[in-house]
């Protein structure tokens, strides 16, 4: 992931940033829960999520969560896909 002062610095499009990044006001409970719950699908997928792919792959999370558990682990990481139990995979998904 990158760090803060990275954010939107590295070259191939725009690194997600949550909606309260380019404004002056001071940051809100709300942010800082949209905030966890994209590293959350981060850390699901593997991937770093940039800002125009972050309700697609909500989607792709939320349609996942009604499929049965081989369709969910198929599109986690792969380092992860057998480190947890099916329940708390669901329950990472529903966070996000």
């Amino acid at each position: 992931m990158p760090l803060l002062s990275n954010i939107g610095k590295d070259g191939q499009g725009n690194i997600f940033k949550s909606p309260s990044f380019n404004k002056s006001v001071k940051c809100e409970d709300k942010f800082d829960i949209y905030d966890f719950g994209v590293i959350l699908m981060e850390l699901i997928l593997g991937r770093t999520i940039k800002s125009r792919n972050v309700d697609t792959l909500k989607d792709l999370l939320q349609s996942s969560i009604t499929s049965d558990d081989e369709a969910r682990r198929s599109i986690i990481d792969s380092s992860i896909r057998n480190a947890c139990l099916d329940q708390s995979l669901k329950t990472m998904m529903e966070i996000c």
